[in-house]
């Protein structure tokens, strides 16, 4: 039995700022058990593994999981592959690293799709020192967006998507960061989402793991904009 706070005020700002768009939204503060709940109106409950519940909090007291960077992770991957655009969409997460010179790659966030030309998004820390990259790999094209940078405190880490206006970006803290993709490919929606979709790491087996911590998280299906962005990292008390 999960006892959790069924919202709070960042979830709710999230809640009013994407209505409808709003296919994922993980609060992560649940007190006990293994399922992560999902106040969207879609329900996709994710699978706690082996992270610690409430072991942090970010600037707003809201609170945080722990990663320990071998093989914790939530899994995301319920229907995810029916609700989401893949074309069209905006993934945000609060969240904090251990170490930005550990000279590993560890995901934030991966959704690996196995069918047609095996599409891929990942948010991640590269083997390079002080750098996180946003990556989408879609009808067979990459781009890669890197910046870098090296807080050691709770960041609101955002990566958006429009094939309509050719272009992904990646947000931090509301700020844009590096340089936006242009020459994207529309996503081959031949699916199904493989088992790599997950909070904390590349797979269910935890394949390069996050090192430290991560807060609430949630996907839209739109292309969010500079200033809803900025309005949510300062929910969480950031900026």
């Amino acid at each position: 039995m999960i006892d959790a706070v069924i919202s709070n005020r960042l979830s709710d700002l999230i809640l009013e700022t994407y209505g409808d768009d709003l296919i994922r939204l993980w609060p992560l503060d649940e007190r006990s058990g293994t399922s992560a709940r999902d106040l969207s109106v879609n329900k996709s409950t994710g699978t706690y593994s082996g992270v610690v519940l409430r072991a942090d909090t970010i600037q707003n007291g809201d609170h945080a999981l722990t990663h320990d960077g071998v093989n914790d992770y939530v899994d995301i991957e319920t229907d995810l592959h029916a609700d989401m655009n893949f074309d069209e969409h905006t993934i945000g997460i609060f969240t904090k690293t251990a170490s930005w010179t550990s000279g590993t790659q560890d995901y934030l966030i991966r959704i690996n799709e196995t069918g047609g030309s095996g599409g891929e998004i990942r948010i991640y820390r590269p083997s390079v020192n002080n750098q996180m990259n946003f990556r989408r790999n879609g009808g067979g094209t990459t781009k890669t967006i890197t910046f870098g940078m090296s807080p050691s405190v709770f960041f609101f880490c955002a990566y958006t998507c429009s094939i309509a206006n050719d272009r992904i970006r990646g947000y931090i803290d509301g700020t844009l960061s590096g340089t936006p993709q242009t020459g994207n490919v529309a996503w081959d929606d031949t699916g199904p989402v493989a088992a790599g979709v997950n909070i904390g790491a590349g797979n269910q087996s935890g394949l390069q793991a996050w090192d430290g911590q991560t807060a609430l998280a949630f996907i839209a299906n739109r292309e969010s904009t500079a200033v809803e962005l900025l309005r949510i990292a300062k929910g969480g008390g950031l900026v």
